[in-house]
């Protein structure tokens, strides 16, 4: 009857190494596998949530950049004084409104979870109403009435 211990007792000292390197050698690639595997899907996560933050971040620039052009259009329009630049800023100032707007929806669509940017669409709404008052104010050439409005739309900004 044939037992592993009698059948490596009849095996040369050369053929025991052989099979001892062998056996030691698939271990170290089984290890090296699984090490492979599980680098494979910590790099695969990684690379996912980099993905998800460079969507999150590219939002969130988004959403500054078109604050930002909101802005610098309404002031376009009020230092404006001819009418073709009055109408020209008018329509400029209500595509970043829109912008803006559309840049605060991809916000919340990536951030849905975020007070902060509940916040920020709640105060957008808000100061629609005041943005539109300066725009009638800037488009019948009153500077002087725009500049007061933007003062009000900052206080209403800053309370919160």
């Amino acid at each position: 009857m044939w037992t592993v211990k009698k059948l490596f007792f009849d095996l040369s000292w050369g053929t025991k190494i052989i099979i001892l390197v062998v056996v030691f050698s698939a271990g170290i690639v089984a290890v090296g596998a699984v090490g492979a595997r599980t680098i494979s899907n910590l790099s695969s996560s990684f690379q996912t949530g980099v993905e998800v933050t460079r969507t999150r971040l590219d939002s969130a620039t988004a959403a500054r950049i078109s604050t930002m052009a909101m802005d610098q259009a309404l002031y376009r329009l009020i230092l404006a004084s001819e009418s073709a630049d009055i109408r020209a800023a008018a329509i400029s100032a209500i595509k970043q409104a829109s912008l803006l707007d559309e840049a605060l929806q991809k916000l919340s669509l990536a951030l849905p979870d975020s007070a902060d940017v509940k916040e920020l669409v709640g105060l957008n709404q808000q100061i629609k109403q005041p943005r539109m008052q300066v725009l009638l104010s800037a488009k019948n050439n009153d500077a002087s009435k725009c500049i007061g409005q933007i003062k009000g739309y900052w206080r209403c900004d800053s309370k919160n």
